[in-house]
């Protein structure tokens, strides 16, 4: 699934060792953009990958995020996590696509299709 909205800020950042190694994990705040804007945090976990710091420098932009949901059980409540994944500048992303669609519309030069000029033969070649 993806988003669009404007990243607020970085709210909460956990990380510790499990028996598969270290890990990292944050929560961003998101708003959506629109008449009656609404809000949704994503967590972002982190291995070796440096995601969190693609985050964070990203926080005040209009951003597009690419995220997995899933929910949990606690104490016979159900709970629903975002998990983020990808991230991108929204305006970046607008532009290169604005750029990508100009260069299809720009119209390709066209191959020459004169007919050649014709030769002088002597005659032992068959015009078919």
């Amino acid at each position: 699934m993806d988003f669009v909205g404007i990243l607020l800020k970085k709210t909460e950042e956990r990380e510790g060792d499990s028996q598969n190694g270290h890990w990292k994990a944050a929560q961003f705040l998101l708003e959506t953009v629109g008449m009656y804007p609404k809000k949704m945090v994503v967590d972002v976990r982190d291995g070796n990958i440096g995601r969190i710091a693609q985050f964070d420098a990203l926080v005040g932009k209009t951003v597009r995020i690419e995220f997995d949901v899933d929910a949990t059980e606690y104490n016979g409540r159900w709970y629903n996590r975002f998990y983020a994944y990808r991230i991108a500048d929204y305006a970046e992303e607008k532009a290169k696509q604005a750029e990508a669609a100009e260069a299809a519309n720009k119209p390709a030069e066209q191959p020459n299709t004169e007919a050649p000029a014709p030769s002088n033969n002597d005659g032992s070649d068959l015009p078919f």
